[in-house]
């Protein structure tokens, strides 16, 4: 206990007026071996004894902050809006990019859709001129064919009409002859009768 106190003494004379000792009797302190000098070494004891003196001896307090000028003042609200106008101008750069990049897929969608229009339009247009050849050709079969039923019986008429024509003619020779030689006969029996009355 004799050496803690003596110890402790030691400290708070080197704290108040002996500060080129103090450092003298630390590097001897050092120097000892933990087992001399007990207790009284440990940083413990030396922070129970450097706290109350440096309260005793009243270091000065810090300094109130000094009240910045005009000057600084404009220069931190313009680096403030320096600051706020990158920011500012970093977030509307993000913007142009993401527009950019949506223009750029709504072209692209609009090329698709072009290129997709033209090929149904193609495809449509050749259905209906294959459909357009079928329905003529269709037609055309079907004209063709009432035609050649048209043909058919034009053919059977003419036959028709040949044939009575030949029957015509047939009955007037006939009625020529029969005529003819009514004719003779009735000149033969006037013959007759006039060689009776002579």
């Amino acid at each position: 206990m004799a050496k803690r106190k003596s110890g402790l003494l030691q400290a708070f004379a080197q704290v108040l007026g002996k500060p080129q000792k103090k450092s003298r009797k630390k590097s001897h302190k050092k120097s000892k071996p933990a087992s001399d000098s007990g207790k009284s070494d440990s940083p413990s004891a030396k922070s129970k004894g450097k706290a109350p003196a440096k309260e005793e001896v009243g270091e000065p307090s810090a300094a109130p902050p000094k009240e910045k000028s005009a000057k600084e003042k404009k220069l931190d609200a313009l680096r403030a809006k320096k600051k706020d106008l990158k920011s500012q101008f970093e977030s509307n750069e993000e913007k142009i990019r993401q527009t950019e990049k949506q223009y750029c897929d709504n072209e692209m969608k609009f090329m698709n859709w072009w290129q997709k229009r033209t090929d149904i339009g193609t495809e449509a247009a050749n259905e209906l001129a294959q459909l357009r050849m079928d329905a003529y050709k269709e037609r055309k079969d079907q004209l063709l064919a009432e035609l050649d039923k048209l043909e058919r019986e034009g053919d059977k008429l003419w036959r028709k009409i040949s044939h009575a024509k030949l029957n015509i003619r047939v009955e007037e020779s006939s009625d020529d002859s029969s005529d003819s030689s009514d004719f003779s006969d009735s000149s033969s029996d006037f013959s007759d009768s006039s060689d009776s009355f002579y």
